[in-house]
């Protein structure tokens, strides 16, 4: 079930976020940097619960979030017909159907606002089974950051700007 988090859902977001981070390759962020106490990650949610641009939406089971989605519209006048999202999913609920369920999710979400013609992400270049989700869904790579993400042992790894448009270019 995806639903849009809660305030009251700040503990499972927050803990959520933890494990995703120290269990996945694929974060920008270490589970260190992730520093955010339960009063905190539920003001963040009580003001995208409160925001017109933006939202953050999990995915459940039972009372556990095992996949999140957020969202923003950029509020700057060049870039406001653009949202940039991220998803993240628990290691052990991958391949079973999140991804896709976050994603119509976002699509459904997106099409409440009309001034939006594109929404863009970035992905590790070697997270295949994320750009054959996003690919899934109509999104193509519109750019690579070389050597964009550097990890502890020195290597590197580039990064995808990925990219749907939603009406006609």
């Amino acid at each position: 079930m995806v639903k849009t988090a809660l305030p009251m859902n700040a503990e499972a977001t927050r803990e959520f976020m933890y494990n995703a981070l120290k269990d996945g390759d694929y974060f920008v962020q270490t589970p260190e940097e992730f520093i955010r106490s339960k009063s905190e990650e539920k003001r963040i949610l009580k003001a995208r619960c409160a925001s017109p641009n933006e939202i953050t939406m999990i995915a459940l089971s039972s009372s556990q979030v095992i996949g999140l989605l957020m969202v923003n519209v950029t509020t700057k006048i060049r870039t406001r017909h653009t949202a940039e999202f991220g998803i993240a999913i628990l290691k052990e609920a991958q391949g079973l159907g999140i991804g896709n369920a976050l994603m119509g999710s976002l699509l459904d979400w997106v099409k409440r606002i009309p001034t939006l013609e594109r929404i863009e992400l970035r992905v590790h270049s070697e997270n295949l089974s994320a750009i054959k989700l996003y690919r899934k869904f109509g999104f193509e790579v519109e750019g690579c950051r070389k050597k964009a993400i550097k990890y502890r042992d020195g290597s590197y790894m580039d990064e995808l700007i990925m990219c749907l448009h939603l009406k006609p270019l």
